[in-house]
C-alpha cells in the first residue's frame, strides 16, 4: 500500500474494525478479525514481537498488515537463541489464522498464550518459557505438543483427538488425562508431580517416557505397541511388561522393584533398573539384550548365559558373589565393582575395551585375552601385581588402594598434537610401589600424597634386596636417595629403623618412592602404637575400611581412640561392618523417598544419613518417638554401651545366623536394665567383655559411651564370630 492518505485511512478503517468486532470472554471465541491490521503497540503489545511482525510479514514495509499478508503466514519460528531476544508476550498471534506450525522455543512468554484463533495448528513447540497454563481446547487439529520447561500446573487435551506427541516434561502437572487422544504414539511427562497416569487408552502408544514423578504404579498392560518405556526416579514396587512384546528400551532406575520378568520381552535390547531393591531377573529365552545395567540392587545371583549379544553389563554394587561371563563374546563394558566377588575370569570377552572390578579384595586379575582393552580400574583390591603388556589400547588405569610394589606399562597414544605419550590417564596412589616403568610421559597422572602411610614400603629387615622384591628394576634409574643408599641391587639405610626416599626415573616421568625399615607393626595413624588399647583391632577397622580416620593438613592420618563415638559416625561403621560380613541388603540398599520422612533430624545432608536410614530400614537402630508422636535419630548423641550391645546383637540376627551362646553375667546389669537381653548375650559371644571387679566379677557399665577404641574391638570380635 502506497500514499500516506490511503495509509491514513485504512488505519483509521483498522481501528474502527478493531473497536466494534466484540472478543467475548468465557468459553466463546473471539472472531478473527478481517481486513488490515495496523502494526502498533495495541494490537502487538511485545515489542521483540511487534518489531519480527513488521521485519518478517509486513511484506510491503507499510506497518500495516492486509489480510492476504496475514493469511501467508503459516509458521511462526522464533528461537531465542537465533534471534538474539526474547519474547514475553505472543498478544497479535490471533490475526493468523492460517498459521499450523509454531517454534517458540527459549523465550520468557509467561501466564496463559492465547492460541484459540489459530484453529490450523498442527505443530506447537512452546519449550522453555515461563508459562504457567495453556490452553489447546479451541485446536482440535494439532498433532505435537512441546510445552516442556515451563511452570505448567494442568494442561487439558482432550479437545485434541489428533494428536501423536505431548511432550509436558519439567512442569509442575499433578494431574494428566490422555484419554481424549487415542491415535497417541509418544508421551513426556518426566519431571512432574504426578501420582498416577491412566494410558488404558493409548493402544498406539510407542514411546512413554515418565521419569522423576511419584508413580505408585504403573499399567503398561493396555500398550502392545511400545517399544521404548523410562520411568525411572518414581515409586514403583513392580512393572509388568507381559504385554508389551514390541518393547526394546526399558529404564525403572530408583525405584522399590523387587523382581523383573522380561522373559515375553523378545526384542528388548535395553534393560536399565539401577538402584532398586531387586532380588532376582528373569530373562527367559531371550537372547536380544545387548545392555543391562542393573548397578545397586541386592540382587544375589544372575545368569547372563543366554545373553550372546550382551554388550555392556553393569552389577555395581549388587549382592553377587560370583559371576560367569563366559558366554558374553561381545561383551565390551563390565562393571563388577564393590560386589562380594572374589575373581572373575574374562579370557573368554576378547571384545572387552572398559573393564571395573574396584573394592573386591581381589589378590589377582588376567587380563591378557583382552587386546582391546582401553579402561581399567581395579582400585581398592589386594593386588601385588598387574600385567597388561597384552593390552596395547589401554589409555586409562586406576589401580589406587593395591598393594604394588612394580609397575611396567609398555603403552603409547599419540596425543592431540601427534606426540607419543604414555597412557591418557594413570591413577596409583595409595601402594607402595618402589619403581614405575612407563614407555611414556601420561597425559594425566595422580600419583597421591608422597606422606600417604599406604603409598610407602614397610619392612622389617635391616635392608632391602631389591631382587627380592622388584627384580625388572633397573638400578641405574634410580637417583636422589635420602636416609640410605644403594649397594649394588640393596637399599641400606642410614639407621635402623628410619626412612628412605628416592626417586626412579622412566622415560620422562619421575617416581618418589619411600622405605620405611621398622621394626614395629605397620600403623596407619600417628596416634596408634603397641600401647594404644586394641591397637591391633583399630588397625583392622582401618585395614578393612570400616573405620577411615582423620586427615591432618600435613597429610597424616589420627584415629582419636579415646574419642566417643556419636550415633552417626556408629550407623556409618554398622553398615560398614555389615557389608564386611556379608549382609547384601547392606550394600545395594538406598533409601526411597518414604524413607527420608522416617526421622525430623535426619536429612541428605545429614552426615552418614543413608547408612543411619539403613538402620532403621532393617530395625537395627530406630530412634526416639518425640512427645508428638514422631521420631528423631539424634545423630550427634554419643553411643552409650548398652544401646551398642542391642546394635551389635540385631545386627548379628540379621545374618540369620544367631548362635545361641551362653549368657554372661554382670554385675550392674539386671533384667531392668534396658537391652540387658543383648548384653548378656554379647558378653557371652565374646563380643563384649567388659570391665574387672576386685572380686574377679566383671561389669559392663551400660551407660558408660563408647569410645572409638572399644568400638573397634566390638566390630573386629563381631567379624570374627559371625565368620567363625
Amino acid at each position: 500500500m502506497k500514499g500516506s492518505v490511503k495509509n491514513v485511512v485504512i488505519a483509521a478503517t483498522a481501528a474502527l474494525s478493531m473497536t466494534c468486532i466484540p472478543f467475548l470472554t468465557g468459553t466463546a471465541i473471539a472472531e478473527v478479525p478481517t481486513g488490515d491490521i495496523e502494526i502498533n503497540e495495541t494490537n502487538f503489545p511485545d515489542e521483540v514481537f511487534r518489531n519480527y511482525v513488521e521485519k518478517e510479514w509486513d511484506t510491503e514495509g507499510d506497518g500495516i498488515l492486509t489480510q492476504e499478508e496475514r493469511e501467508s503466514v503459516t509458521e511462526l519460528r522464533y528461537v531465542s537463541e537465533e534471534e538474539g531476544y526474547q519474547l514475553t508476550s505472543l498478544k497479535g498471534i490471533e490475526f493468523f489464522p492460517e498459521v499450523r506450525n509454531l517454534y517458540l522455543m527459549g523465550n520468557n512468554l509467561q501466564d496463559n498464550i492465547d492460541i484459540s484463533q489459530n484453529q490450523k495448528l498442527v505443530f506447537v513447540n512452546v519449550s522453555d518459557n515461563a508459562i504457567t497454563s495453556l490452553d489447546v481446547s479451541k485446536n482440535a487439529n494439532v498433532m505435537a505438543l512441546i510445552a516442556s520447561e515451563n511452570q505448567i500446573s494442568s494442561l487439558d487435551t482432550s479437545q485434541c483427538p489428533q494428536l501423536t506427541m505431548i511432550d509436558a516434561r519439567s512442569n509442575a502437572l499433578s494431574s494428566f488425562d490422555a484419554t481424549g487422544n487415542p491415535v497417541l504414539q509418544n508421551l513426556n511427562l518426566s519431571m512432574n508431580q504426578l501420582s498416577s497416569l491412566d494410558i488404558a487408552s493409548n493402544a498406539q502408544l510407542q514411546n512413554l517416557s515418565i521419569d522423576s514423578n511419584q508413580l505408585s504404579g504403573l499399567d503398561i498392560s493396555r500398550n502392545p505397541d511400545l517399544y521404548s518405556l523410562s520411568a525411572s526416579d518414581n515409586n514403583l514396587s513392580a512393572i509388568d511388561t507381559s504385554q508389551n512384546p514390541e518393547l526394546e528400551t526399558m529404564n525403572v532406575s530408583e525405584n522399590r522393584i523387587s523382581s523383573i520378568d522380561i522373559s515375553k520381552n523378545t526384542h528388548l535390547h535395553s534393560l536399565y533398573a539401577t538402584v532398586n531393591q531387586l532380588e532376582s531377573i528373569n530373562f527367559g529365552d531371550i537372547q536380544s539384550l545387548s545392555d543391562v545395567i542393573v548397578d545397586y540392587n541386592p540382587l544375589p545371583t544372575v545368569d547372563v548365559s543366554q545373553l550372546v549379544i550382551l554388550s555392556n553389563f553393569a552389577v555395581r554394587s549388587t549382592g553377587l558373589t560370583s559371576l560367569d561371563v563366559s558366554h558374553n563374546p561381545e561383551l565390551q563394558s563390565l562393571d563388577i565393582s564393590n560386589t562380594k566377588i572374589s575373581s572373575i575370569d574374562v579370557s573368554h570377552n576378547q571384545r572387552l575395551t572398559e573393564l571395573s572390578a574396584d573394592g573386591l579384595g581381589l589378590t589377582s586379575i588376567n587380563v591378557s585375552h583382552n587386546p582391546g582393552l582401553t579402561e581399567l580400574s581395579v582400585s581398592g583390591n589386594e593386588l601385588t601385581s598387574l600385567d597388561t603388556t597384552q593390552n596395547p589400547n589401554l589409555a586409562e588405569l586406576d589401580i589406587t588402594d593395591n598393594n604394588l610394589t612394580s609397575l611396567f606399562l609398555p603403552q603409547k597414544h599419540e596425543d592431540s598434537s601427534g606426540v607419543a605419550r604414555g597412557l591418557k590417564k594413570l591413577t596409583v596412589a595409595k601402594n607402595p610401589l618402589l619403581y614405575l616403568d612407563l614407555a611414556g610421559i601420561p597425559g594425566e597422572i595422580h600419583r597421591g600424597d608422597l606422606a600417604d602411610p599406604d603409598a610407602a614400603y614397610y619392612t622389617s629387615e635391616k635392608q632391602l634386596d631389591f631382587r627380592d622384591v622388584a627384580p625388572l628394576m633397573i638400578m641405574d634409574s634410580v637417583v636422589g636417595v635420602r636416609g640410605g643408599r644403594i649397594v649394588g641391587n640393596t637399599l641400606v639405610p642410614d639407621s635402623y629403623p628410619s626412612t628412605v626416599t628416592y626417586q626412579y626415573i622412566s622415560n620422562g616421568t619421575t617416581w618418589d618412592a619411600r622405605v620405611m625399615f621398622t621394626d614395629q607393626p605397620r600403623y596407619s595413624f600417628k596416634d596408634v602404637n603397641t600401647t594404644t588399647p586394641h591397637h591391633e583391632d583399630i588397625q583392622w577397622v582401618s585395614e578393612h575400611k570400616i573405620a577411615h580416620g582423620f586427615v591432618d593438613t600435613d597429610g597424616s592420618s589420627r584415629f582419636e581412640p579415646m574419642w566417643h563415638v556419636n550415633r552417626q559416625d556408629m550407623a556409618a561403621f554398622l553398615r560398614r561392618i555389615a557389608v564386611n560380613i556379608g549382609i547384601t541388603a547392606a550394600d545395594a540398599w538406598h533409601p526411597a523417598a518414604e524413607d527420608w520422612l522416617l526421622f525430623t533430624d535426619v536429612h541428605e545432608w545429614t552426615p552418614h544419613a543413608e547408612d543411619i536410614l539403613w538402620l532403621a530400614k532393617f530395625e537395627i537402630a530406630t530412634g526416639y518417638e518425640g512427645p508428638d508422636g514422631t521420631r528423631y535419630f539424634a545423630p550427634e548423641v554419643k553411643v552409650y554401651r548398652q544401646d551398642m550391645a542391642a546394635f551389635l546383637h540385631r545386627l548379628v540376627q540379621l545374618t540369620g545366623d544367631d548362635t545361641p551362646v551362653e549368657a554372661k553375667a554382670f554385675t550392674d546389669v539386671t533384667d531392668a536394665t534396658p537391652h540387658a537381653e543383648h548384653i548378656r548375650w554379647l558378653g557371652g559371644a565374646g563380643i563384649a567383655e567388659g570391665y574387672k571387679n576386685a572380686d574377679d566379677t566383671w561389669r559392663y557399665e551400660p551407660m558408660t559411651t563408647v569410645y572409638r577404641q572399644d568400638m573397634a574391638a566390638f566390630l573386629h570380635r563381631l567379624d570374627t564370630f559371625v565368620k567363625k
